[in-house]
Formats: C-alpha cells, sequence, structure tokens
C-alpha cells in the first residue's frame, strides 16, 4: 500500500490520507460542477469554461502547502483530468512521455485568452498553435472531445485583436475621447493601411500562418461579438476622402461582419498574383505563389499552402452559399464535423491495397464542388485599383456561383520518392462544370513536418483547379483552392473553388441518378459563364 502523505502538522487529516485516495479526491475534485445558482463561469457547461474553472482551482489549491503541491505535480493525475476532457493523443506512446500536465496547462492558457472580455496586444501564437494542435489531434471516428471543446469556444467569436484582420474593423481609443475629438476618427482612417489588413508579413509569419489555417478550417465565425463596446471602432478599408460615404456593412450585426469579410476575403481571391500555380508559398521565401515572373510551377517539395488565400476562399464561398439559403450543404463544415470524419482519406486498408499503390487520400466515390466567378471586367477592375478601392467596389459584387456534383476514380499510381509509401495517386471522372476531368493528388513539403494533401484537377474545359485538402490526411473538410483557365494566361479568369466528399448513404444517389447543379446569382444583374 502507498504511504501517507505525512505532514508534521498533525491538524491536518486530509493530508495523512494514503496518496492513491487522496488523488482520488483530486480527481472528483476536478469532476465537481458548481450548483446552478452560482455565478461560476461554468453555468452554461462549456468545456472551455470548465478547464478554465478547473484551473483557476487548482492553481490556488497547490500554493496552499507543499505536500498538496507535489500530489498535483503527479503526471497521473493530470492524464486522468486531460482524458477526461479531450481526446487521446493520436499518436500512440506511452502515458509517461506525454506531458500531460503542460498540455494542460496550454489549453487552459488558450481557454483564458480566448474567453477574456478585454482585448489584447496582439495575437498569441502559443494560443492558436494550441487550438491548431487540438484539431489536428481530435479522433476521427465518432463525436470528438477535441472538436466540441473548440467549437465551444469559437462559438464567441474571435478575439479583437485578430479579428479585425477579418473584416477592417480598427480601434483608436475609447468613445468619450473620440466625441471630444471630432477628427479622431478621419485621422484613424488616415494613420492605417490597407497593408495593415493584408499584410504578407503577418501572413507568413508563425502566428499568421496558424491563424488563417484556423479560419480555413474553421470560418469567419462571430466577430461583431467580440468588439469592446468601450471602443470606437472605424472603417481601416475606407479611403481618407470618403468619411462622408455610409458603409452598407459598417453595422457591427453579425449580419453587417459577414458580408465585410466577404469583402476583405474577395480582394484577396480574385487576384491575378495567384493565377499561374495555385494558391501556394514557396517553402523557403515569404513571397505569394503567383509570381509573375515565374514561368513554371516550383517541384512539389518547395510548395507549401497560402493559408491566407485559402482561409480566404472558404470565407467567400460560406458567405455566398448562406446568401442562398444553402446552409444545409454547410452544417457539418459549421459544426467542424468533418474534421472528426472520414470522408476522405480514411486509412490503409490492406485488402484494398492495389500492388502499385493505395488510394491514401480517399479520392474515389462522389463529391460536389463549389465554383464562384465573377464578370472578367470586374476581375480585371479588381488588379488594376488601390486596394483599399478594390474593397469599396466589392460592397456591390456581381458574382456567380455553382455547386455541381462530381464523380472520382482511381487511374493509376506514381512513385512519390519525397513520401515513400505513399504514392502520387492519378484521378479521372466526370465533372457536370468541367465535363471529363483529370488530375493528381499528392504530397507537398519537404518532409512529414511540412506535408499536405495537394489537389491539381484539370477538365475538358480548360478549367484547372489547384488546391489543398483542409485538415490533412483523413480530414472530411474538403478542398480549398483557386481555378484558372488551363492555360494560366497572364490576367486570366481566376475564382475560388471548394469540394467536399459526400456521406457514403448518398453515395452518388446510390448510382440510381445524380444530383443537380444549383446555379446561383447573388446579383441579378451578373450573366457570366466560365
Amino acid at each position: 500500500m502507498p504511504p501517507p502523505l505525512t505532514t508534521g502538522n498533525t491538524d491536518a487529516p486530509l493530508l495523512t490520507l494514503p496518496a492513491p485516495l487522496f488523488e482520488a479526491i483530486l480527481l472528483a475534485l476536478a469532476s465537481a460542477r458548481p450548483p446552478p445558482q452560482s455565478q461560476s463561469p461554468s453555468d452554461s457547461s462549456e468545456p472551455a469554461e470548465d478547464t478554465l474553472l478547473l484551473a483557476r482551482t487548482f492553481a490556488p489549491l497547490s500554493l496552499t502547502c507543499r505536500h498538496l503541491c507535489r500530489a498535483l505535480a503527479r503526471a497521473d493525475v493530470w492524464r486522468v483530468i486531460c482524458l477526461r476532457a479531450w481526446d487521446p493523443p493520436a499518436t500512440p506512446s506511452a502515458p509517461a512521455d506525454v506531458d500531460w500536465a503542460g498540455e494542460f496547462r496550454a489549453r487552459a492558457r488558450a481557454a483564458a485568452y480566448f474567453l477574456s472580455p478585454a482585448p489584447h496586444a496582439c495575437a498569441d501564437p502559443g494560443v492558436l498553435q494550441a487550438l491548431l494542435a487540438m484539431l489536428h489531434e481530435g479522433k476521427r471516428e465518432g463525436e470528438s472531445k477535441n472538436v466540441k471543446w473548440v467549437r465551444g469556444m469559437l462559438a464567441r467569436g474571435w478575439p479583437a485583436e485578430v479579428a479585425w484582420r477579418l473584416v477592417g474593423w480598427g480601434r483608436t481609443g475609447s468613445a468619450g475621447a473620440e466625441e471630444a475629438n471630432g477628427d479622431a476618427r478621419s485621422e484613424g482612417r488616415r494613420g492605417k493601411k490597407w497593408a495593415e489588413v493584408s499584410d504578407p508579413a503577418f501572413d507568413t509569419s508563425v502566428a499568421g500562418g496558424v491563424f488563417w489555417r484556423v479560419v480555413a478550417y474553421t470560418g469567419a465565425g462571430l466577430l461583431a461579438a467580440r468588439a469592446p463596446p468601450a471602443v470606437r471602432r472605424v472603417d481601416l478599408l475606407a479611403e481618407p476622402d470618403s468619411d462622408g460615404e455610409e458603409d452598407m456593412d459598417l453595422a457591427g450585426d453579425a449580419d453587417g461582419e459577414r458580408k465585410r469579410a466577404r469583402r476583405v476575403a474577395r480582394v484577396r481571391v480574385y487576384d491575378f498574383g495567384y493565377r499561374r500555380w495555385g494558391p501556394f508559398l514557396l517553402v523557403d521565401e515569404g513571397e505569394q505563389g503567383g509570381d509573375a515572373d515565374a514561368d513554371q510551377a516550383p517541384p512539389a517539395r518547395m510548395l507549401r499552402p497560402h493559408w491566407a488565400c485559402l482561409a480566404a476562399v472558404r470565407v467567400v464561398i460560406e458567405a455566398n452559399l448562406t446568401d442562398y439559403g444553402m446552409q444545409a450543404e454547410l452544417g457539418r463544415f459549421r459544426d467542424l464535423a468533418g474534421l472528426s470524419g472520414c470522408g476522405a482519406g480514411a486509412g490503409r486498408d490492406d485488402s484494398d491495397v492495389r500492388e502499385e499503390g493505395w488510394d491514401w487520400a480517399g479520392v474515389e466515390g462522389a463529391w460536389r464542388r463549389c465554383m464562384c466567378w465573377m464578370d472578367y471586367r470586374k476581375v480585371a477592375q479588381n488588379n488594376v485599383r488601390s486596394p483599399a478601392r478594390r474593397y469599396r467596389y466589392h460592397s456591390h459584387p456581381m458574382e456567380a456561383a455553382r455547386v455541381a456534383p462530381l464523380q472520382l476514380r482511381v487511374a493509376h499510381y506514381t512513385a512519390n520518392p519525397e513520401f515513400p509509401g505513399w504514392p502520387d495517386i492519378y484521378v479521372e471522372g466526370e465533372d457536370e462544370m468541367m465535363g471529363g476531368v483529370c488530375g493528381v493528388v499528392g504530397m507537398i513539403g519537404r518532409n512529414w513536418a511540412e506535408a499536405e494533401v495537394r489537389w491539381s484537377l484539370r477538365g475538358q474545359d480548360g478549367v484547372a483547379v489547384e488546391g489543398v485538402q483542409t485538415g490533412g490526411i483523413g480530414s472530411a473538410m474538403g478542398v480549398l483552392g483557386l481555378w484558372t483557365k488551363g492555360d494560366r494566361v497572364q490576367s486570366g479568369p481566376i475564382g475560388p473553388s471548394w469540394m467536399w466528399k459526400l456521406w457514403q448513404a448518398h453515395f452518388y444517389e446510390r448510382r440510381t441518378g445524380h444530383y443537380p447543379a444549383w446555379d446561383i446569382r447573388l446579383d441579378q444583374g451578373c450573366a457570366c459563364n466560365l
């Protein structure tokens, strides 16, 4: 029997209990909930709030005496606490190899950051990385505790210090101070530039890359709810001489914020800079993937996803489908169900492995794909205007979208020397928008730490699609990317594309028919063709 927690103080009988029993008491405390009438932040039963409450309970408890500190330092206690709240690590390892206390602290820090009502000076890369790691560690089958935890935090909206990059809101000080100075709003506009919203340095930084990646996984989410009420917001994207104009989306409600986020995203999506070889960056450089001087695409090992562009693709398409009343198409993506599903890339099955390769990406099956486009004249004007004027120009867009079925099958495989055992998958199939379609699905990056799944498709009509499988191997969140005309000439047509795999229960209408294609005109004045 383990020895009791000895202490020189005979008035502390709790510390004389055997260590396992004392640990059981701590675990019972960790599972306990406050009564409903309390004012605890855990009243709403949100997992993230429970984590924060537990951290705020155990922190002072560990400072009570050295014996309690030692008890709370035991790995077994934190392992049980973590496994009750979250999914087990995706990579099997010995329990002793996992820093359970460190995992709890990182997630408690993330909860404190997201649930804090006060704005922070800047984004916290460690918090964003913890959020991304939880999504990657979530189990693929059934309901994921990790996904539920992240969903609960994001339901409150993005913190103001990163949300403004999505919608262009800025802060110039308290409302009272601005009322005393009538020029404060215009001065705030003049002091802020588009570069602060569309900032390549931030986009390619660690914090920026993780932030945009999480947005690509989850969508823009709620934005208006996180704006500090005592802070006057200004339009960072307005021209200095346009203070008298009323912005149709200036209101701080959720619908207005969603429209503003789409307008900001359109400026990035309909950019000729991505016409050459898709939404990618070079591994060793912070340059944008669409360098006009690049005549040939770099090798796959030198590419990495441009998550800022991919996040913009999701924001545009999600807002377009919402405006047309197609929320049902997006339901499982908005609640992050795709990250815990196996719709694509279900893993290797030796019984299905062919001699030359295997369908590790889950390519074969029925898909749906949404493509959006604007009249070419509007796209061209988007690229010759200043960025701020592009934004205001998109307040009344002429944009269209189409959702159509896509059936894919494996044609053959070729070995990928950078990733042995994970061959490039050559696909073919039928697409009601592109006619016959063919392409290749493979890994990009120099090693597994940088690896992502790239999709490259080309249709009979000359339309080419370059995209990245959101969530990595095994994710059913779909493929975000850009479409262009196949020749990819300078100043050619361009637009966002999102394709997702259908659940097996709806496998192409059980092969008895096909899903219809929907033409969506988001503006009655739009009459354009691909």
